[in-house]
């Protein structure tokens, strides 16, 4: 049966009515309780990522910030440069957000380089722990212990001494 639309002030559905002129109040629908709780949860989920952001911005400043007492990179060279040049003010200002950014750039490839070698050695220590396991259960246990030292590997046990 074909409904006829009637529009309040704002554009929103208030009414309909049918074929033979009966008017109807639009009800709420589960159509709106769902698009308000996806509204809801859109809100939600901003409000967590802004949170969650300002969280690991702040978390990755201290990590990047270098210990207190610590020089960085280019304090003699800024040093040298001040001692050497006479410049104004302003250029002495420019020339130490350029080297505070060459600063933060040689941390960052710090940061990468460390994080890359670290996984690079996790690789190897595996590598290496596995093998020493292997060499362990083949060469130094009895036949008759293996099957208890697989399934002590198994569980994630350190071997213990028997009773």
């Amino acid at each position: 049966m074909p409904f006829e639309k009637i529009l309040d002030g704002r554009g929103d559905t208030a009414f309909v009515r049918d074929v033979e002129g009966r008017q109807f109040r639009r009800s709420a629908t589960l159509l709106d309780a769902v698009a308000s709780f996806f509204r809801f949860l859109a809100a939600t989920c901003f409000a967590a990522g802004m949170g969650s952001g300002v969280l690991v911005g702040e978390t990755r400043a201290v990590r990047r910030a270098p210990p207190p007492g610590t020089r960085v990179p280019s304090a003699d060279y800024r040093e040298l440069f001040e001692q050497t040049f006479e410049l104004s003010p302003a250029r002495r200002e420019l020339a130490a957000e350029l080297l505070r950014r060459y600063d933060e750039e040689v941390e960052e490839i710090r940061q990468r380089a460390l994080a890359a070698s670290i996984a690079q050695v996790q690789d190897e220590l595996a590598r290496v722990g596995l093998r020493y396991r292997d060499a362990i259960r083949n060469h130094v246990l009895p036949a008759g212990e293996r099957a208890r030292f697989d399934q002590l590997v198994a569980q994630g046990v350190s071997p213990r001494a028997r009773p």
